[in-house]
């Protein structure tokens, strides 16, 4: 039997898996397909991602649409703005159904002349293969048995991970493997946006973790970061039992040992619920150390804030209040603000808030703007402030009682507030984003192994390898696919621009020099025609001012080498 399956990104509150995060769906639904028994080996399967079609690119012996089965991959649960990779959009999900010559199922879109899979992908595509038809519609519910399995799915994916790798959108110097730890929520009835509590709670042996990351390793990937709701909840007895659990700062720390032990490139984290962190803070603040000793620098816990305004947080059933926030913010900076090796902070917090919740009025974004102000006055960081409005689509296949007038008051309200949400969103990234990404990634900071991704016009892209890294531009060309040092010259609203370092002046181009500080057109010029220079001396008189050229060449500016 001939599989395709064709990664068009996942994006969930818990996992995330567009490039450069592989997601564990695409790896379990992998190994789903191995352990079936249905294929011969690596050759009768195909994965491929949506980037990959759209450039004509076919890392598989056969073509997806000709595979006996295909598996369109594609949950959106939380759309943001991308940089390496773009997800697919429903027209051209319908056009792969439509080119497909098998059996084709969605998953968990529904797609014009698909079988939509509402359940977990992974464990229909296996009983499928191994009895034949099953109702694609079945929501297959985490018995003991399937979560055996789940690990089974884990472990051979992680044996075939070639597989993606193979892949135009991935490769084992620029990816980032997602693990899972739990997925689901401790509370019964979560917030009214979140499709979290709504799926059936399924929480991981720290072992099962660990023997993933070790197979993972084996295979040569360096570089996780560990999903899930809220790590600080992860290994807790009271998950799923209690609202707030108690962490396990015991298991926890020695959890991240181990995987520390393995000395991957990078590991970080992803979640984290607030409230508990400021409900249990002498745990969480051990776990924090923790994160800061046994994880890599560059660490985001992003917090669900959502909202500052106590009606909009009542309506929608958010059990975080504003005060919790800024207890947790302060317990994060207060351990994970010392810079790391690769040049950012060890451990920061983000924060994400969410707009046009019912309950929101214009006092909903003068509450928040005031909230993050107060941060910022208190003289704690925020690696980065997510802001975006409600997107209710993933309750096709989840919707509950009281979720229309749901969806229906949001609508009117993102209609309505269009103008407030324009305003504020502009106001919070001019007056806090771009101070605070001052304060974060100070001028002249070096940004160790920025990997470049693209080139727009004369400016090359990169971020680093990390759990939402910040954006890098340079202002001229660099090698795609390579690894640069970057040092900080200007700030954005969220992004960075800076220029090679070491910058070797002697091999730099006349456009290259005009990015250097306080070095414009004219300056550049006379420095360019007297290249090469020898000697601190002689760039002294190309520069024309003593102390610019004290401060480039002192602080590192420039390198003088000669080749």
């Amino acid at each position: 039997m001939k599989i395709a399956i064709i990664d068009c990104y996942i994006d969930e509150p818990a996992s995330l898996g567009v490039p450069p995060f592989i997601s564990p769906v695409v790896r379990y639904i992998i190994g789903a397909v191995f352990l079936s028994e249905r294929v011969c080996g690596e050759e009768d399967v195909n994965y491929l991602t949506i980037d990959d079609l759209r450039k004509g690119f076919n890392p598989g012996k056969f073509s997806p649409f000709k595979a006996d089965v295909v598996l369109l991959v594609s949950n959106l649960q939380v759309p943001g703005k991308y940089h390496g990779g773009l997800p697919a959009s429903l027209k051209e999900l319908e056009q792969m159904a439509a080119r497909c010559e098998g059996k084709v199922f969605s998953w968990s879109k529904q797609v014009r002349g698909a079988i939509q899979i509402s359940g977990e992908p992974d464990l229909f595509l296996y009983k499928y293969l191994k009895e034949g038809e099953l109702s694609a519609h079945s929501i297959i519910q985490l018995s003991k048995k399937e979560k055996e399995l789940r690990e089974l799915f884990a472990l051979k994916g992680a044996e075939h991970i070639e597989l993606i790798l193979k892949s135009d959108s991935y490769s084992k110097t620029y990816s980032i493997c997602e693990i899972d730890t739990f997925k689901g929520c401790s509370r019964k009835r979560g917030c009214s946006f979140c499709p979290e509590w709504r799926r059936p709670l399924f929480s991981r042996e720290d072992e099962d973790v660990l023997k993933e990351v070790k197979a993972l390793s084996k295979k040569g990937i360096t570089k996780f970061r560990l999903g899930g709701s809220c790590f600080f909840s992860y290994l807790s007895k009271e998950l799923g039992k209690k609202d707030i659990p108690t962490p396990d700062a015991e298991a926890l720390i020695s959890f991240l040992k181990e995987l520390s032990s393995l000395k991957p490139e990078v590991l970080h984290i992803d979640n984290a619920n607030p409230v508990v962190l400021s409900t249990y803070p002498n745990q969480c603040e051990e776990v924090a150390k923790a994160v800061v000793r046994y994880c890599t620098p560059g660490n985001i816990a992003s917090f669900g804030m959502e909202s500052a305004d106590p009606v909009v947080i009542k309506r929608n059933n958010i059990n975080t209040q504003p005060e919790d926030v800024l207890k947790a913010v302060r317990i994060l900076n207060k351990v994970g603000k010392k810079r790391g090796k690769n040049g950012m902070p060890s451990f920061l917090p983000g924060i994400n808030l969410l707009y046009s919740l019912p309950g929101e009025s214009e006092e909903s974004f003068k509450l928040n703007y005031y909230f993050l102000k107060r941060v910022f006055k208190e003289g704690l960081l925020l690696r980065r402030i997510n802001i975006r409005q409600v997107d209710w689509s993933f309750l096709s296949n989840q919707r509950q009682k009281g979720d229309e007038y749901l969806i229906r008051e949001s609508k009117r309200l993102r209609k309505r507030n269009r103008t407030a949400f324009v305003k504020y969103k502009n106001k919070i990234r001019e007056e806090i984003d771009r101070p605070m990404l001052r304060k974060v990634v100070p001028f002249g900071t070096v940004l160790r192994d920025v990997f470049i991704e693209k080139i727009k016009g004369n400016t090359s892209f990169g971020r680093q390898l990390a759990t939402y890294p910040v954006l890098v531009g340079v202002p001229y060309l660099l090698k795609i696919g390579h690894l640069y040092n970057i040092k900080i010259t200007s700030h954005g609203f969220r992004s960075v621009t800076g220029i090679e370092h070491p910058f070797y002046l002697n091999k730099a181009k006349f456009s290259w020099i005009t990015s250097l500080p306080g070095v414009g057109k004219k300056r550049a010029a006379r420095i360019f025609r007297h290249l090469p220079l020898k000697s601190k001396e002689e760039f002294k008189k190309a520069v024309g001012d003593e102390k610019l050229a004290e401060m480039l060449v002192g602080e590192e500016w420039v390198n003088l080498r000669v080749f």
